[in-house]
């Protein structure tokens, strides 16, 4: 080898050890990927009620999952080879922290980014074909230099779309890659369909990192970079090119200097996208009919360019000022056609040209920038006002045309800016789209008797895309119930006549099952999932997509039992019926809801605290002393009753994912896990709650007369407002082993995690200014707690439910409102003043 091919091969090695080292291929995984794939669920269906209504997550995004071992093992492995990655790997995340694991992990290891690259225009994957051999050896060699037990980078990829469609294979020695839109239905269908509880919930984990990872796929295609075939340039070279020192422009790390850049403007704000590139955020996201639509609708093909040179599909000939074709075009179409990269500046020739941005369309302008108006010159592009920067001597030539060699670059913050304004929020807008279009299925149900031996229900098509209406084509469905424990069982018998193969069920239209009622007590929901086309147009079904799935869920209901003080109706005014899933009590009335949302309430009704709203859409409701609160499936507060202390004027919004009533304040926690107060005198400021731990949110709030519970969701609880009875003083040595908080009148009642019992507060001393902290450890499985004005009462796992004055939690012999005997119990209980309200069990 002679010493200049030597030297070329040894600076490739060096370049792909800096890149591979700095974790810079593609979007930065640390920030970049996670930060946009959050704001995507933000925006979408997951942040809505679909999580409640149709999988039956109480806790939304904040549900913790699991994997399944495959997952485990084959992120482990990955993992294992990143020597610079920290993977902070837990037993169970949050649904919306395996989104955003998986958008990062999609670049574990670095290798993998070579398939992360998609030319809209040849319909193909990376390609440095042309690039001299030399750079290319010296990249394998580097590459197995730095990861001995992988595979050599030799400057060529997969299709960032075929990998993302399932059409990848099993790349040789490489990986299987699992994290493709087949597979996530294939989990997604395992998660509702499978017999254990468990194994469901590991499967419906492993989905969502591996949604996760295909939001990564589709995220880069926002960079043009990854669309314009740039890498061995783009990202090697420019990772050393600079015009000012790594001190003037520290984003410089090697890598892909924008995407670089990207991330330290996100780190500069809080971890969080800088509002200015988020103004061009869709009202609604775009809505295609195929999955391949959000990358590429097949506008800029190979065939087309001839046509590209002069009016174009969405596009002016003048070439500048006009705004992208958003919805119409594909999100590596966008970037492809629009932007610049590092090696594709008007280039000629070569699997790096590419006919736009086109010269012709643009024109150069200068600005004035610094204190002493100093001019810079810059290309100006498709709604794009600083495509490039540009020399003075090329913007001379420009103006008086002579030859010179024109010297153009978009590694400049101006352009930086302009790129980012542009590509973030469409990136943001793409991904919202497609998680949308992979929830897009989504069923209704209505019984007719749920107690008959013939049960009938009638099943409502609510799917959409976006707020585009689908229809079901054909395809299969599926009915299953759920006992106590959660274990899933089919119902074999369960028919729907008259449905084939050919058969259509149009948008908020309905069809008739039937099925005999299962020979079980135990039922606790009812799922239906099907399984088939579901589109816009089903005569022109996605063929990436042809087991698309849409489910509905169907909570079983309870008889509500009562028992205590009945002055004012509590007792003796109980709704009749079995169709209950949820009680609440205030001081003197009760609530609950029904399995059909719709809400019902019975006692003392003076302020209309007992006039519920109407609507079928309620999941937590919650009483006061003389007012309610019910929470809507979209996250919004509804409040009704006695108002003096401003009690029902509930916060806007629809973020929220809890609510709790004290005697005259209310609290309510928002999907950030913050704890919103308002009502009540708030003397002692019973509605001012504190900040989370850092690396925490609240799950759980309960309020008093005059003092607050918030619960953590690493299990540490603290307590704010007053404190005249010690029931804001937590105990010495609180750790973080708590499961449940209640809060009533002036003391306080914890379920912890080995089912041990505390009450404290109500002004029983153990010395002066110290609570007395009763505690009652006992043989029972504790899964729920309530605490009325005078009393609390706890919940087995086997049905039982135990009464106690609260001042005589340790001591009573007997109980204090003697529960009903003979009655097993299920899934939720309440107290109000001298009286409980649960439901039994069927």
């Amino acid at each position: 080898m002679s010493r200049f091919k030597g030297v070329i091969v040894i600076f490739a090695v060096l370049i792909l050890y800096v890149i591979l080292a700095q974790d810079t291929i593609a979007w930065e995984n640390l920030l970049t990927h996670p930060t946009i794939t959050k704001k995507a669920v933000d925006r979408s269906v997951l942040s809505g009620n679909y999580l409640k209504t149709q999988l039956g997550f109480s806790d939304d995004l904040n549900t913790p999952l699991e994997l399944t071992g495959q997952f485990q093992n084959n992120i482990n492995m990955r993992v294992s080879q990143e020597r610079d990655f920290i993977w902070d790997y837990k037993t169970k995340v949050s649904i919306l922290e395996w989104l955003r694991k998986g958008s990062s992990l999609e670049d574990v290891p670095n290798p993998r980014a070579r398939h992360h690259f998609y030319d809209p225009i040849r319909n193909t994957g990376l390609n440095n074909s042309d690039t001299d051999p030399k750079v290319i050896s010296g990249l394998w060699l580097g590459s197995k230099w730095f990861y001995p037990d992988y595979w050599g980078f030799n400057a060529t990829g997969l299709s960032d779309l075929d990998r993302a469609r399932g059409l990848d294979g099993t790349w040789g020695d490489e990986y299987l890659n699992y994290y493709n839109w087949i597979y996530a239905r294939d989990l997604f269908y395992a998660g509702l369909t499978e017999q254990s509880k468990y194994n469901r919930e590991a499967n419906l984990g492993s989905m969502f990192v591996t949604l996760g990872h295909i939001c990564h796929l589709l995220e880069d295609m926002g960079v043009p970079a990854h669309t314009r075939n740039d890498f061995v340039y783009g990202h090697l070279v420019a990772g050393f090119y600079k015009d000012l020192t790594a001190a003037q422009k520290p984003w410089y790390k090697g890598g892909h200097p924008f995407e670089a850049w990207m991330e330290t403007q996100i780190a500069n704000n809080g971890d969080n996208i800088p509002s200015a590139y988020l103004d061009r955020l869709m009202t609604t996201p775009p809505a295609f009919n195929k999955f391949r639509d959000y990358w590429d609708k097949g506008i800029c093909e190979l065939s087309g360019i001839a046509q590209w040179q002069g009016d174009n599909p969405g596009w002016p000939s003048t070439g500048f000022g006009e705004p992208p074709p958003e919805k119409s075009w594909g999100l590596a179409e966008c970037s492809n056609y629009q932007f610049l990269s590092f090696s594709t500046v008007f280039t000629s020739g070569g699997l790096q040209s590419f006919p736009h941005p086109a010269k012709e369309h643009t024109r150069i302008d200068w600005y004035p920038t610094g204190p002493d108006g100093e001019r810079q010159y810059y290309r100006l592009g498709y709604d794009v006002p600083h495509l490039a920067r540009v020399t003075y001597t090329t913007f001379y030539a420009y103006l008086i045309p002579i030859y010179t060699v024109e010297t153009t670059t978009t590694e400049e913050e101006r352009v930086y800016e302009d790129y980012a304004k542009r590509t973030i929020s469409r990136t943001v807008d793409y991904t919202t789209g497609l998680l949308n279009y992979f929830f897009r299925g989504k069923l209704g149900i209505e019984p007719n008797c749920l107690d008959c031996n013939t049960v009938t229900f009638y099943i409502r098509n609510d799917s959409n895309n976006s707020g585009v209406p689908q229809t079901l084509k054909g395809g299969t469905f599926e009915l299953f119930w759920d006992d106590r424990d959660g274990n899933r069982t089919k119902v074999n018998d369960f028919t729907i006549p008259g449905w084939t193969s050919s058969s259509e069920l149009s948008y908020n239209n309905q069809i008739t099952g039937t099925f005999n009622k299962p020979d079980s007590n135990e039922i606790e929901k009812y799922t239906i999932v099907y399984k088939g086309q579901i589109s816009e147009n089903p005569s022109q079904p996605d063929e990436d997509d042809a087991n698309a799935l849409a489910v509905a869920t169907l909570k079983m209901g309870y008889q509500i039992i009562a028992w205590g003080r009945d002055v004012e109706g509590q007792i003796s005014g109980v709704p009749e019926g079995n169709d209950f899933v949820d009680v609440a009590a205030g001081k003197y009335h009760g609530l609950a809801i029904r399995s059909s949302g719709s809400l019902a309430a019975w006692g003392y009704n003076d302020y209309g605290q007992c006039n519920v709203p109407e609507g079928n859409d309620f999941i937590a409701i919650a009483g006061g002393s003389r007012h309610s609160l019910a929470l809507r499936s979209n996250g919004s507060i509804v409040g009704f009753g006695d108002n003096t202390q401003n009690q029902i004027d509930v916060p806007e919004g629809n973020d929220f994912v809890a609510i709790a009533c004290g005697d005259y304040h209310n609290l309510a926690i928002n999907k950030q896990g913050l704890v919103v107060g308002w009502g009540g005198y708030n003397y002692y400021g019973e509605c001012d709650a504190p900040q989370p731990d850092s690396g925490t949110t609240f799950v759980a709030v309960s309020a008093g007369r005059y003092h607050s519970l918030g619960l953590q969701s690493d299990g540490k609880i603290k307590a704010w407002g007053s404190n005249e009875m010690g029931q804001t003083r937590i105990y010495v040595g609180a750790g973080n082993d708590h499961e449940a908080i209640s809060a009533a009148d002036t003391y306080n009642f914890i379920l912890f995690t080995d089912d041990t019992l505390l009450s404290w507060g109500g002004g029983d001393w153990y010395e002066p200014g110290i609570p007395d902290y009763h505690w009652r450890m006992d043989e029972n499985d504790y899964v729920a707690i309530a605490a009325g004005t005078v009393h609390i009462a706890a919940l087995t796992s086997d049905g039982q439910i135990f009464c106690w004055g609260y001042d005589d939690f340790n001591y009573a012999s007997s109980p204090v409102n003697p529960v009903p005997t003979g009655v097993t119990f299920t899934k939720d209980l309440a107290a109000g003043y001298k009286f409980t309200v649960a439901l039994k069990a069927r």
